[in-house]
């Protein structure tokens, strides 16, 4: 078999390791990596390429694109300039695939914008995971069709550059590594459309993860020192927390919403170190301050890219704590970490949240509620 895994950042790399450690072993694997220049840092790459050397990958390409706008109806015209932009890239991915013959799969998560250039006779299309995009994505399509797949579907037919969900554009299987935990899966996985397969990755994925600190202490030996010095810092205090601000919360109105999520946890003799999102620069650092938290930063800016679920390891397993966000319901389910999640039910904000997360709201509260 022939396989193409696309992949953009950690967990769809971390996501295809796994599927092709425990599915295509044999195969002919070669990753995909799009590289979204206009999004992260070099370093971010540098730290995802540390994962990527865990397998034995038949071949590795670099994609080094812009991420543009999606599909929309307010938008088209910047639309139809991005699916051009993508097309640029279609040589270089047949080219590659070519070199080992005929493709037989497409392993792709739901951020890849160059699975389609590589869509080709009988190749099957599968989905692995990025986040929690592709547990919606499954049940959307599983719960009915709607009007706008056919606006979608026109337009993927006459611009020929393939989208999953509509114009036959049916994943052949989806594959999770969640280990037959989440709600949805389960829902799904005797359904008669779409094979869903769930994989138990857990120990494989703190092997990665393993790997990952071996090549990350070699490389970054300064980064890697400021994270054993978090790790020392929070052991010195009973309640440890990594905070994972909700960045649709204006500052404005994030000391409410905050006040409210306070009742989830215990200030007393606390600290914690507060992960933005990768393009948020909020400082809320006063609002712990003032509650008697200390407070700990990375200064190393290549440890800000680090996500969570690898901070959590290297730092001693301290709680995660935050809104809606895959990395609580991933720290839990791989690690066994106590993941805390704080709904501030009175914010619009945590309504909308919960809105988009209407189908795996059942998840967070199971695994993550207190």
């Amino acid at each position: 078999m022939i396989n193409a895994f696309f992949v953009n950042g950690f967990i769809s790399t971390i996501s295809a390791t796994v599927v092709a450690k425990k599915m295509c072993v044999g195969d002919i694997n070669i990753l995909f990596v799009e590289k979204m220049k206009n999004v992260f840092a070099d370093d971010y790459y540098e730290l995802n390429g540390l994962i990527e050397r865990y397998f034995g990958w038949s071949d590795i390409v670099y994609i080094e694109r812009d991420d543009l706008p999606g599909i929309s109806k307010k938008r088209p015209l910047k639309y139809l300039k991005g699916i051009k932009y993508y097309k640029g890239f279609k040589e270089l991915i047949v080219k590659t695939i070519s070199k080992h013959g005929k493709l037989d799969n497409i392993y792709s998560c739901m951020p890849s914008k160059c699975w389609s250039l590589a869509f080709c006779g009988d190749a099957k299309l599968n989905m692995i995971e990025h986040g929690m995009t592709e547990y919606i994505l499954l049940d959307y399509i599983l719960s009915g069709s709607r009007w706008t797949d056919f606006y979608k579907g026109l337009l993927s037919r006459l611009l020929k550059y393939r989208i999953i969900g509509v114009d036959g554009v049916i994943p052949s299987k989806f594959i999770f590594i969640d280990g037959d935990r989440s709600m949805i899966v389960r829902k799904y996985k005797n359904n008669s459309q779409i094979p869903v397969v769930s994989i138990s990755g857990d120990e494989l994925i703190r092997d990665i993860f393993s790997f990952f600190e071996l090549g990350y202490a070699k490389k970054f030996p300064e980064a890697y020192c400021e994270m054993m010095n978090v790790k020392v810092q929070m052991g010195n205090y009973d309640n440890t927390y990594i905070y994972l601000p909700t960045v649709e919360v204006p500052p404005n109105e994030y000391g409410p919403y905050f006040e409210e999520q306070l009742g989830d946890v215990s200030t007393s003799n606390a600290c914690v170190l507060i992960k933005n999102h990768y393009y948020s620069t909020m400082d809320i650092s006063d609002l712990f301050k003032c509650r008697g938290f200390k407070v700990i930063s990375f200064k190393c800016a290549i440890n800000r890219l680090m996500p969570v679920e690898l901070i959590v390891l290297m730092t001693g397993m301290p709680n995660i704590w935050g809104s809606y966000s895959s990395a609580l319901l991933y720290s839990h389910w791989w690690l066994g970490a106590t993941s805390i999640l704080s709904e501030a039910k009175s914010s619009k904000v945590e309504a909308q949240l919960i809105k988009d997360h209407k189908c795996q709201v059942e998840d967070f509260r199971r695994y993550c509620g207190r």
